[in-house]
């Protein structure tokens, strides 16, 4: 049977488009009937072209020469049915392909298509952007699911985790979870995609679920100061489990050697509690003790200030707040590291992504003259 073949069943949150796979793997018709325009066989040897160049090890290269070709075979608006035309044709060659080599000849060629959807991106062209996130999404779906191996599968995964991380950049938490989703059906012990979906869960106020991702990401890294926190807010801010949990953590986590930024959070978290129980003078408390561990904080400054005017001490405000540390405003304060997503680890999944390509690229994919034709 073709690696191309169809799936038996796919669940809800597959990827992989059975229907076009099939009509790849069972026939040529589309690119037989475009053929009497005589632009297959072109488009064809153009995308064996880039795979060659991707052969020589050069990614920079070789994304340079997808530019090119994609740019100038589909121009700067193409249509869907374009797309889907273009995109089996370059199946075909894929097909082709693997007829003389192993199923790891997928790995620098996801890679490719991952990377370009970056590079579209910078060059505002959102159409080619979509259409090299789905190219990758494929592949890697297929790859996965041929190999059969543990490697594989963490491969997927990371795939998919970076696609969730652009989707955060974007601010679109409801795509980005898909693809977080996604990611741990693969590998679902990826700590990316569990602190990532966690935080999208957040951000909607669907706290029960936020935790439940905390808590796998904590049975596998217990000493997660970031985690801890996040389980600590979630917890009080939840309404689901007792609010004293949450904030015994919370109170634990100032006590401990966490970063600054964490620390501060906490102490902000802590405050802002007290403060709805109408505890004033313990969240005064909790705020002055955190200024002595991280002077010159501007959050917890503005957090006591403010707490200070209400109370009709605006002296007090007005001197505290002159003494908030100066400089370093370009960098991001705790509450911003906090409530951007989270990042941990994924520069390093991307970069093992390029490792697995370039020890795959010279020695599976063919010179231009041993490249089979389509």
């Amino acid at each position: 049977m073709s690696v191309f073949s169809a799936r038996s069943e796919a669940g809800p949150g597959a990827f992989l488009p059975v229907l076009l796979v099939a009509a790849v793997v069972l026939a040529g018709g589309l690119a037989d009937r475009a053929a009497a325009a005589g632009e297959p066989e072109a488009l064809k040897a153009g995308y064996r072209r880039v795979l060659s160049v991707l052969a020589g090890g050069d990614e920079a290269e070789a994304l340079s020469a997808l530019f090119d070709f994609e740019t100038g075979a589909l121009g700067d608006l193409p249509t869907g049915r374009q797309l889907e035309h273009f995109w089996r044709l370059k199946l075909r060659v894929i097909r082709r392909l693997l007829e003389s080599q192993t199923i790891e000849v997928l790995v620098p060629i996801v890679v490719l298509h991952h990377d370009a959807l970056l590079m579209y991106r910078e060059r505002h062209r959102p159409v080619l952007v979509a259409h090299s996130r789905k190219m990758a999404s494929e592949l890697a779906e297929i790859y996965a699911e041929k190999a059969g191996t543990r490697r594989a599968g963490l491969f997927a995964g990371w795939v998919f985790t970076s696609f969730g991380a652009y989707f955060q950049d974007s601010r679109s938490v409801t795509a980005s979870a898909r693809f977080f989703r996604r990611a741990l059906d693969f590998d679902p012990a990826n700590e990316v995609a569990l602190l990532g979906l966690a935080a999208a869960f957040e951000k909607k106020g669907e706290y029960r679920q936020a935790m439940s991702h905390l808590e796998r990401h904590l049975e596998i890294h217990p000493d997660n100061q970031h985690v801890r926190l996040r389980l600590a807010v979630c917890l009080t801010r939840g309404g689901d489990y007792p609010r004293e949990q949450g904030l015994n953590r919370l109170a634990r986590l100032i006590e401990t050697e966490a970063p600054a930024w964490i620390r501060s959070v906490a102490y902000q978290e802590l405050a802002r509690a007290h403060l709805e129980d109408g505890q004033d003078q313990r969240a005064e408390q909790l705020l002055r003790q955190g200024l002595e561990e991280l002077p010159g904080d501007q959050q917890l400054s503005i957090q006591l200030a403010s707490l200070l005017d209400r109370q009709r001490r605006p002296r007090e405000a007005s001197r505290l707040l002159s003494q908030i540390a100066s400089g370093g405003w370009e960098e991001d304060s705790p509450r911003q590291i906090y409530d951007a997503w989270p990042r941990e680890g994924l520069e390093e999944a991307r970069a093992t992504l390029r490792e697995m390509m370039k020890s795959r690229s010279a020695s599976l994919l063919r010179p231009p003259a041993q490249v089979p034709g389509g």
